[in-house]
Order: C-alpha cells, then sequence, then structure tokens
C-alpha cells in the first residue's frame, strides 16, 4: 500500500489481485475542509471530488499505456530470440 499525508488531507492506493488474473486499484481519500469559509470549502470538495476522479482516471490509461508496451516488447524480444537484445550482453 502507498499512502500520502498532507496536513489537511491523506490519500492511500492498494493494488490488490482478482480472480480472474487482473488487479484491483482501490484508493481512499480522506480529507478535511475549513467551513469557517464556506466558499473555499466547496471549492476545495468539487476540486477533491471531481479533480481526483479525472486525475486518477488519467494516471490509470497511462499506466495501462505501459503496461501494455512493456508486453509488446517483450513479446518481441521473445520472438526475436537472443540476437535481438538492446542491452549489452
Amino acid at each position: 500500500m502507498a499512502a500520502l499525508n498532507k496536513p489537511d488531507s491523506t490519500w492511500a492506493w492498494q493494488l490488490t489481485p482478482t480472480n480472474d488474473n487482473g488487479t484491483r486499484l482501490v484508493t481512499r481519500v480522506h480529507a478535511v475542509y475549513d467551513w469557517r469559509n464556506p466558499l473555499m470549502a466547496v471549492l476545495a470538495v468539487l476540486l477533491m471530488e471531481f479533480g481526483d476522479f479525472a486525475m486518477l482516471r488519467r494516471m490509470l490509461r497511462g499506466i495501462k499505456v505501459q503496461a501494455e508496451s512493456l508486453v509488446q516488447d517483450v513479446s518481441r524480444i521473445s520472438r526475436e530470440g537472443r540476437r535481438a537484445r538492446p542491452w549489452p550482453a
């Protein structure tokens, strides 16, 4: 599990294997809003709720692209055999 702590919020992420050979990302966010200034608190809530969703979605798409490209690279290298090594022997 990975976690990030700030004075007013905490984020936690955990990767969990699934039964179908996949992986599930569980994310938790806890934020404390300063309701003494209601306008700023509402803006913070909107930013955390919608901003976190957009950020997480973009992050997951990037991870997917990287993982799929690694699989393609490994597949290509295994097809080409030992002669196509991109690193020194």
